[in-house]
């Protein structure tokens, strides 16, 4: 087992590691507390905003569930976006004890450094799913619109589907799309159709494809309506075709 020195700086080749930090005009202090469950929702996030920190030292944040849930952060986390505290599936007591380097002089905190979302998408039942309001879902980031499970999806009432922005539908898998319901398809906004992509596209189930609206299908590339496929196209009626200039039902037909 060998033995290595931490210092500031290391010299190439020298059994010593660099990464020591200290401090010698600013000191280190400590914010801490409580959050009561009746004071947020799953899915919020948490913004400490009013922690004058410089540098966070390290973290602890606790979900006091019937299993105690802790996430630790350290320096070197990447906190440019907010982290995650999952497996939290319904709003519990929190406490937090936060360690920071404050500077000497004024600390701006206008961008906090620690913003935490309590709770996972995919830890949620189909109930709390289908209980999210429409602000939830559309202030859901691109990673947790991808970590919504397929049994998820047909729980999303078609008025949340609508709500999504088009980066969230183009966060979608082929497997979230394949499990969309024949209700939701038609709810998605016709300014998010052109966030499809083609292998997205290609996932519609032909079911899904027949009750797509004349809007969703004019809102489509050439690119788009060329990734259909023969069974895909089968399946559209007169109606929606009609939407379709001339170019677009050349790139369908081709």
């Amino acid at each position: 087992m060998a033995t290595h020195k931490v210092k500031k700086t290391a010299l190439p080749d020298s059994t010593d590691f660099g990464g020591l930090k200290s401090s010698r005009y600013e000191k280190l202090e400590v914010s801490y507390g409580t959050i009561e469950a009746s004071s947020y929702s799953l899915l919020d996030t948490l913004v400490f905003a009013d922690i004058p920190a410089t540098e966070i030292v390290n973290a602890t944040v606790v979900a006091h569930a019937v299993s105690p849930v802790v996430l630790n952060v350290y320096s070197d986390t990447d906190m440019s976006t907010p982290l995650t505290l999952g497996g939290v599936t319904t709003p519990v007591k929190l406490s937090y004890v936060i360690k920071y380097v404050r500077g000497t002089g004024a600390v701006n905190t206008q961008d906090a450094l620690l913003q935490i979302v309590v709770g996972d998408v995919a830890g949620l039942t189909t109930a709390q799913i289908r209980d999210l309001t429409t602000k939830q879902i559309s202030e859901m980031t691109t990673s947790q619109v991808a970590s919504i499970t397929t049994a998820q999806i047909p729980a999303i009432e078609t008025r949340d589907i609508a709500a999504f922005t088009s980066s969230q539908i183009g966060a979608l898998t082929t497997d979230q799309v394949v499990a969309l319901t024949t209700a939701q398809v038609p709810a998605i906004e016709v300014q998010d159709i052109p966030a499809l992509n083609t292998k997205q596209i290609r996932a519609l189930e032909t079911r899904d494809v027949a009750v797509l609206t004349s809007g969703e299908l004019a809102a489509m590339s050439t690119k788009q309506l060329a990734a259909f496929t023969t069974a895909q196209t089968a399946v559209l009626s007169t109606t929606q075709t009609a939407a379709l200039t001339t170019t677009q039902l050349a790139a369908l037909q081709h």
